[in-house]
């Protein structure tokens, strides 16, 4: 009896962790983790862990370049692929094997962004390197690695951020995670080719309030009442909405997962932690006026769910999430936002009436390595998406290799 037991449990195990909804098939020639990718010309171009280039043909299924000490990879969308070398070497791909020296960036590279008119911005170790200039960030402007505990800062050093993003504005946003100990958004401006220091709105006199509450979402009633004849510079109240001025109403409440912009300007994050339970939001940021953004939460994404705890001999009813929310990417082809989460690949759809609802795209089944950071597992088993057109797009995972799905079925590269 406890033999067969046994083995419908390991049939069970097998059926819940291996089915894939979508047809999968899974191309292994180098068995390498990747880091980034960039796609261009029906090519995959990925950066492995150990800091090689790899390029896959989509059409071929196969592998036809490869490069080593490449650490970083971006599609500049001016049909090239812009890489950084260990050394900081920056070279230019119009062809797998056709590459061009372009310049030298004197300091480590973390990241390769591109801005609206196709110019590379490199982050570095020392700060950002944008037509050939370095911009070291102030003692107020990036914060440390050290976790908000500390609240330390150090100058002329700019922190790896988890999530880069240069929005439609030429503005970098750079997200710092932190895990069960907070985060933060940081901000570089190309134009004026300064960093911008957040500031906090008075929206309140109450001195016991904490450095986090001032964060908090606050009623219009509440602000006529602490302010009625006049508001703070920082802040307007435009068709019964308050807006703040830009920074200061884009601030990270858990981890930043994704940035990306709508053909409307308006700005979407995903943020998520895992900590106990599963928190998450989507967050649009909407401008109303001149640099000025309302910050809201699209209600019902990711789904709720609530079961009741004793607290000290009182029942009390407790939501939270039931989805952990990856990435968040605007498709150009489609004017569609998708996201990714532990249920799979979502549309966002905007309605007529101003609300949202999903779609469901994809559900793959994905490994994932424990002990990632930030206090999180399986959640982060996708880390990037790229559109090809309205239904194919790339995916990177954490252990599966390189995801590419045609719009019926799903290949691995590994």
């Amino acid at each position: 009896m406890k033999k067969n037991i046994a083995v419908l449990f390991v049939f069970i195990s097998l059926q819940l962790f291996s089915q894939d909804p979508s047809p999968s098939t899974f191309i292994n020639r180098l068995n390498a983790d990747y880091k980034d990718i960039a796609v261009f010309k029906n090519n995959i171009y990925a950066i492995t862990t150990c800091d090689s280039l790899v390029v896959w043909s989509i059409e071929k299924d196969s592998i036809i370049a490869i490069q080593k000490d490449i650490n970083n990879i971006v599609n500049s969308g001016d049909y090239k692929i812009i890489a950084s070398s260990v050394s900081g070497n920056i070279y230019s791909y119009s062809e797998p094997f056709k590459r061009k020296k372009d310049t030298v960036v004197p300091h480590q590279v973390y990241y390769i962004l591109t801005d609206s008119e196709n110019t590379s911005i490199f982050l570095t170790s020392k700060g950002i390197y944008y037509k050939g200039q370095l911009f070291r960030p102030g003692k107020n402007s990036i914060p440390s690695s050290t976790p908000y505990m500390t609240r330390s800062r150090i100058e002329n050093k700019l922190w790896i951020p988890n999530v880069a993003y240069v929005d439609k504005k030429n503005r970098v946003w750079l997200a710092y995670n932190y895990g069960e100990f907070g985060a933060n958004l940081c901000f570089f401006d190309l134009e004026s080719k300064t960093y911008i220091e957040k500031t906090i709105p008075k929206i309140s006199f109450d001195a016991t309030k904490t450095f986090r509450e001032q964060f908090k979402p606050v009623s219009l009633e509440k602000l006529k009442e602490t302010h009625p004849d006049s508001l703070p510079k920082s802040l307007k109240i435009i068709d019964n909405e308050i807006a703040f001025q830009f920074p200061t109403a884009i601030s990270a409440s858990e981890n930043t997962r994704g940035i990306t912009e709508d053909s409307n300007g308006s700005i979407y994050t995903t943020e998520s932690l895992q900590h106990f339970d599963i928190s998450g939001s989507i967050k649009v940021y909407t401008e109303k006026s001149s640099d000025f953004y309302t910050s809201n939460h699209l209600p019902n994404i990711p789904e709720q769910a609530s079961d009741t705890i004793n607290n000290n001999g009182k029942q009390i009813i407790r939501n939270y999430t039931i989805k952990y929310l990856g990435p968040i990417t605007f498709n150009p082809y489609n004017k569609t936002l998708y996201y990714h989460s532990n249920l799979g690949f979502f549309k966002l759809h905007k309605n007529s009436d101003n609300t949202y609802s999903k779609e469901l795209v994809l559900k793959p089944k994905l490994t994932y390595s424990p002990g990632l950071s930030n206090s999180v597992g399986y959640q982060l088993a996708v880390q990037k998406m790229i559109f090809i057109d309205a239904n194919r797009f790339v995916f990177l995972t954490n252990k599966n290799g390189i995801g590419y799905y045609d719009g019926y079925q799903t290949k691995y590269y590994k």
